[in-house]
């Protein structure tokens, strides 16, 4: 028999990048491109402190377990191609437009996640490729660098 009275399961989501709870009002939406491009989240991923130790051990000494956790976390953001659901206290390190980053998010929200726009599915492989392997290089070679004292 169908349970008529059953309440129907309110929506929701976290934060990819803090795991923070969001609401309606607090999402953002973003391609994995601008991941990429942003330097200053790619030095706050690097200085962060279970990085921190890996950043300093690859200035100093270019220490290959540090160069393969760089590698590590460049592929656990950006090596699937697939929007990014971020918070309020987050979207300052990007260098998107906020305002549609919202309306995106809030659409998404609106459609409990399905709704997602095309151009953030497949915005890394959009990227000019000399683009593309500028921001690795950093993200590989220079990301963290101000942290630390070499």
């Amino acid at each position: 028999m169908l349970n008529l009275f059953k309440k129907k399961k309110k929506f929701a989501a976290n934060c990819a990048l803090s795991g923070m709870p969001l609401d309606r009002s607090t999402v953002f939406l973003i391609g994995a491109a601008d991941l990429l491009r942003s330097q200053k989240f790619w030095n706050n991923v690097m200085a962060e402190p279970e990085t921190l130790s890996y950043t300093e051990a690859y200035f100093k000494s270019k220490d290959a377990t540090a160069q393969r956790i760089r590698e590590m976390l460049l592929q656990k953001y950006v090596g699937e191609d697939k929007p990014w659901v971020i918070g309020d206290s987050y979207i300052h390190f990007f260098d998107v437009d906020t305002v549609l980053a919202q309306q995106w998010g809030q659409e998404w929200w609106d459609s409990e996640g399905k709704q997602v726009p095309q151009a953030l599915t497949k915005s890394l492989s959009q990227m000019p490729a000399d683009e593309l392997d500028s921001c690795r290089k950093y993200v590989l070679e220079e990301a963290g660098r101000q942290a630390i004292a070499v």
